[in-house]
């Protein structure tokens, strides 16, 4: 697998970062490769890990009531996932499954909010990052 850190300093961003920013999340992540159909988290589960979909294709599924559980979102190369492992109360209220051979860096969320609370800098570019990233899929899934 290639090394994929610097894809998160390619998103604007995340661009802002600081070598030293920079530096501390590249300590907190993880490269890693699921394979089509695994599951990485599912509705309910406890929210600790923070995802960037570096290659492939994720689906993303909700319960709805008495449809059932329905395909919501596509998540391709470069989108941030797992958002729910930084705001309370940490559980997922999502499924995210890999629908093709996908790599991603995982970051822990514990160490992720950690960096955010010891660096105001990096936790204001944060912060618009995954508003930003938020507000997107807000508007793709209203299109």
């Amino acid at each position: 697998m290639q090394n994929n850190f610097d894809l998160w300093y390619e998103y604007p961003s995340f661009n802002e970062l600081n070598d030293e920013g920079k530096q501390k999340l590249r300590k907190f992540c993880r490269e890693l490769c699921f394979y089509p159909g695994d599951t990485l988290y599912e509705d309910g589960e406890p929210a600790k890990k923070l995802f960037l979909l570096t290659d492939g294709e994720v689906e993303v599924f909700y319960a709805v009531g008495e449809a059932g559980i329905i395909q919501v979102d596509r998540i391709g190369p470069g989108e941030i996932f797992g958002r729910s492992a930084l705001f309370p109360p940490y559980l997922h209220t999502s499924t995210a499954r890999a629908i093709s051979r996908i790599e991603v860096l995982q970051c822990d969320a514990d160490d992720f909010c950690g960096l955010c609370d010891d660096d105001p800098e990096f936790s204001i570019v944060i912060q618009q990052n995954v508003f930003q990233s938020s507000l997107a899929h807000i508007v793709d899934l209203q299109s």
